[in-house]
């Protein structure tokens, strides 16, 4: 945990003792950087205790420079830095695979060919087999929406995630889906951290201000008080355990082996449209953890 900008070392310290009496963890996943829902994450972080993370499939190299010239990998590391920078503002932890932002992309399948997905999906096994998340909450749907590709491609990789590890002892329980706006599953994300000193809303637009290179500066809500969610059908009915006593044996696997089971099991019929993208020339998958992450 690093020293926490807002209070000091002393801040930092304390959040960490009480998040070392609750074990819940959840994960949230996205595409790029930004896509991140702020109020959540602090939510999650610094009212619930939960050990959270955010997992961006992407780096946003492939995105808009507001404050220089840099684009491609330059832009990709100014980016990771902001996310890292919100991260220390929201309390989550972050991820990233492999998968590159090419641009702007107008259909799933298009992001997915490009992106090799089979090395991305080992990536987010190998993510959650480290961090180990109770439920994971995706920010876009997996159905075909009039919206960025690489969104729908990422929700679609969560799901095929998920049905990957399922039989795993440290599965998640739940995948959701993030939606704005009924019908769905409502959370009250109003709160206010006396830690801090500051509310949720303040945290959330903090937060979100980091991400300078794509023009964001918020200013807080004082109304932000409700997000919304909804379980797809395939998840399993089970939510947050905060108990110590979850930690489970670890199952030694690997990332590949994983793929092909859930490969070989089922078959969405939007991955057959990429089956044959060149997937037996992916990098090596990354180490799997030997035993529960710290």
């Amino acid at each position: 945990w690093s020293e926490h900008k807002n209070g000091g070392l002393s801040t930092a310290t304390g959040h960490m003792e009480l998040r070392l009496r609750n074990q819940g963890r959840v994960l949230y996943l996205a595409a790029h950087p930004d896509d991140e829902n702020p109020a959540l994450l602090a939510y999650w972080s610094f009212h619930k205790r939960y050990q959270t993370a955010y997992l961006s499939l992407t780096r946003g190299e492939g995105g808009q420079n507001l404050l220089g010239p840099q684009l491609g990998e330059p832009l990709g590391l100014i980016r990771t830095l902001e996310s890292e920078a919100a991260g220390r503002l929201d309390g989550a932890r972050r991820f990233f695979t492999r998968a590159n932002d090419f641009g702007y992309s107008k259909r799933a399948e298009e992001a997915l060919e490009i992106w090799r997905p089979l090395g991305v999906l080992e990536d987010i096994i190998a993510i959650l087999a480290e961090f180990r998340p109770q439920v994971v909450v995706s920010r876009f749907s997996p159905e075909p929406a009039p919206t960025h590709g690489h969104h729908t491609a990422a929700a679609r990789l969560a799901v095929a995630a998920f049905e990957a590890v399922a039989h795993q002892p440290w599965a998640p329980r739940r995948l959701v889906w993030n939606r704005f706006g009924p019908p769905g599953l409502a959370t009250d994300v109003g709160f206010y951290c006396p830690l801090l000193g500051k509310s949720g809303a303040e945290l959330a637009a903090e937060a979100h201000s980091c991400h300078k290179s794509q023009g964001f500066g918020t200013a807080p809500e004082p109304d932000l008080s409700w997000n919304t969610s909804s379980t797809w059908p395939a998840c399993r009915p089970a939510g947050i355990c905060s108990k110590i006593s979850r930690w489970e044996k670890p199952l030694p696997s690997t990332c590949a082996s994983l793929t092909a089971a859930w490969l070989s099991s089922t078959m969405p019929s939007w991955w057959s449209t990429v089956s044959e993208c060149g997937l037996g020339s992916r990098p090596r998958p990354p180490r799997w953890p030997t035993g529960p992450s710290s």
